[in-house]
């Protein structure tokens, strides 16, 4: 089911506002409040990652509100650019990806599970090293999640964007079948997502083959969510999981981790439950 450009609109505005709010907000209170800042390489960190995240996200805001003035084509090759078209092409057409509340909360318990069972294989997917030992564990823990996963994510959603924006341009000057839009835009954006996250991690990483290919398939198959199911926070999801989990392994035993993941897992999946009970009975959500 493919939203209406009142419902589109309204989930970008929501979307945007949450992760902007995690990315600046929290983390520049943080900040001050626990006295982060008063060291320079964690002000200078928050600043390096800050700004190139607001600007992936303002490349996307430009970007999408010329998909959504735009009516050429709509039928045929879709709007979406990876960040909040459910439902449009090139995405899948899953009427559930449509309901923003059951996809964040499935994202959050599917990412959850797979962050705890695959802890062991884990690469730290930020471009430099972890912030300043002035914040305790979970300071450092909160700070690195909530600012470095969704301004990363920005700078490689720009990416998706640019690149099936462009591709949609030359679909509707040559007139290319639906088919061929939606494999050239997702094989692109997978490409591109994977050779940009690797670009921005080499420093982290130099030399090391097998965490390079890592690194790699991380962010294309994360550039390949986003566009299949046409929603940004997926993606940022399981890069906050996956990089809490790297910063947990190292900071606490694995009884604490272990207790408030299986913790997490049945709150949230609980919740899940309660969620797609109201919204199926509102007839908000299908999975038919």
């Amino acid at each position: 089911m493919i939203l209406s450009k009142k419902e589109t609109l309204t989930g970008f505005a929501i979307q945007s506002a949450i992760l902007l709010f995690l990315m600046s907000t929290i983390t520049y209170t943080f900040g001050f409040l626990r006295g982060g800042f008063e060291s320079q390489e964690v002000l200078t960190k928050f600043m390096f990652y800050g700004f190139p995240g607001l600007a992936g996200f303002i490349i996307i805001m430009l970007l999408f509100f010329v998909e959504y003035m735009q009516n050429e084509g709509d039928e045929k090759y879709g709007n979406s650019l990876g960040y909040y078209s459910p439902g449009d092409k090139p995405g899948l057409p899953f009427k559930w990806l449509s309901n923003w509340k059951v996809v964040l909360l499935m994202s959050i318990l599917l990412f959850l599970i797979a962050g705890f069972f695959g802890v062991s294989e884990q690469r730290a997917f930020t471009g430099v090293g972890s912030i300043e030992q002035q914040f305790t564990k979970v300071d450092n823990l909160l700070f690195s999640m909530f600012l470095v996963a969704p301004a990363e994510n920005f700078q490689i959603g720009a990416v998706i964007a640019m690149v099936v924006f462009f591709i949609r341009i030359i679909a509707r000057k040559n007139d290319w079948s639906k088919a061929n839009f939606a494999i050239i835009s997702i094989s692109t954006a997978f490409v591109a997502a994977g050779t940009i996250g690797l670009a921005n991690h080499l420093i982290r990483y130099p030399g090391q083959d097998t965490s390079l290919i890592i690194v790699f398939s991380f962010w294309a198959v994360g550039g390949l969510l986003s566009l299949l199911t046409g929603v940004f926070y997926p993606f940022v999801i399981m890069h906050m999981a996956n990089n809490g989990f790297y910063d947990s392994k190292g900071a606490f035993s694995s009884d604490v981790v272990t207790f408030w993941t299986i913790a997490l897992i049945l709150a949230v999946a609980a919740l899940l439950s309660y969620v797609i009970y109201n919204e199926r009975q509102k007839g908000k959500v299908s999975f038919t």
